[in-house]
């Protein structure tokens, strides 16, 4: 095996560890998600002083906290997803298997900024070289005339 191909697995399996950490901060951030919803319906029960001619602040609150669990659901189950498609673009890309999924993996993390971005653009540059494919097709041999130099 060649000392480039050497290289790029190992930056394989560098990039597979920090979307495995990258997955594990995700589903971390999930875990705030109740907390936070339980925070705000507290707030939105609390008394406050009311001034004569003013509206009510709790009256105000009860109609917003019954669209934001909506909200905190949806957020949750993107999150969710998220998450899994990171773990599993780790994942495949640690086995070199699924070259598709971990472009549109990758692709998707980008929109995690900044680390997701830097992590998501590295990740697609070693997946578009020319010498990366074979890996993946679990070709060993690696000939100079496979590729377009």
């Amino acid at each position: 095996m060649s000392e480039e191909i050497e290289k790029i697995e190992k930056q394989l399996k560098t990039i597979a560890i920090l979307y495995f950490v990258f997955a594990g901060f995700t589903f971390l951030m999930l875990l705030f998600l109740p907390l936070h919803y339980k925070m705000m319906s507290l707030v939105s029960t609390m008394e406050f002083p009311v001034r004569e001619g003013e509206p009510d602040p709790a009256k105000m609150f009860a109609p917003m906290m019954d669209v934001m669990i909506y909200m905190y659901l949806v957020i949750g189950i993107l999150g969710i997803i998220f998450a899994g498609v990171t773990l599993f673009t780790g994942l495949f890309l640690f086995q070199k298997k699924n070259r598709l999924f971990c472009i549109i993996g990758a692709a998707i993390s980008c929109l995690s900024f900044p680390l997701g971005t830097a992590l998501g653009i590295w990740t697609l540059l070693i997946l578009f070289d020319n010498k990366t494919k074979p890996l993946f097709e679990g070709s060993a041999d690696l000939n100079e005339a496979d590729f377009l130099s």
